[in-house]
């Protein structure tokens, strides 16, 4: 054979395994929680398989209480599920596509809590969260489209979106966010702002539910768009349209 010929095909059959390789860790591993209540969430041994949870895991939490006390992530196809009426999970900080595609599901009654949440962090970053019946709790600031180039949804079937004294949730940080509400209700004793930044873009839909703010600011320095087919949605002390 050509040697030339078979120098090129030995290239191209490691440039396919390491493609292939490349591949099969983006798309990451599925693992369950088996922890004990109150289990650290970056502990590997509390995974089955056993493994530290990687942001492009699937990962699934259908009993206990996780706890992860620092920055955790969904990147790269990654997602976590929280499933279950006795089911809780506690993030300090969470990232939902920070850089790539992330993804958060709350169901069947379950209740994560969380101090700041980020969904669609930076450029190029996408993140979607949706609760299908359970508590989602916010202690400080949930945004959605973080950073410029980078895009969040947020979808409220049923169930609850609180947050808690001064805590704030902002659509459409620096990038585009966009909020659908076809029940439940959503209730914040802080701020919410669609459009907060210049060129960012917020989109609220509210189809059917409650939803409460004490100050609520449509457009603050970019652009916001709320549109109400139904529910009741009330802003405590002041809304603005348009502010700066």
């Amino acid at each position: 054979m050509n040697r030339n010929l078979s120098l090129t095909l030995c290239i191209g059959l490691v440039f396919m395994i390491v493609l292939l390789c490349s591949t099969n860790q983006a798309r990451g591993a599925t693992r369950t929680w088996t922890g004990p209540a109150g289990g650290d969430w970056n502990d590997g041994n509390n995974w089955t398989p056993a493994g530290y949870p990687d942001p492009s895991d699937i990962l699934m939490v259908l009993s206990g209480s996780p706890q992860a006390i620092w920055g955790n992530t969904t990147d790269n196809g990654g997602s976590i599920t929280v499933s279950g009426h006795a089911t809780s999970a506690y993030f300090q900080n969470l990232f939902i596509g920070d850089a790539g595609a992330g993804a958060l599901y709350i169901e069947n009654g379950s209740s994560v809590s969380n101090d700041s949440v980020n969904i669609g962090g930076w450029s190029g970053g996408h993140g979607t969260v949706t609760v299908t019946s359970g508590t989602h709790s916010i202690e400080e600031w949930m945004g959605i489209g973080s950073q410029t180039g980078s895009s969040g949804e947020y979808n409220l079937q049923s169930g609850l979106l609180s947050g808690g004294p001064g805590a704030s949730l902002v659509i459409g940080v620096h990038g585009s966010g966009i909020f659908k509400q076809a029940g439940g209700n959503v209730t914040f004793d802080g701020r919410g702002l669609l459009g907060e930044q210049v060129g960012s873009s917020g989109t609220y839909d509210l189809q059917d539910g409650l939803l409460s703010f004490r100050f609520m600011n449509l457009g603050y320095k970019g652009t916001g768009t709320f549109t109400q087919t139904g529910g009741t949605v009330t802003a405590n002390e002041w809304m603005g349209l348009g502010n700066e």
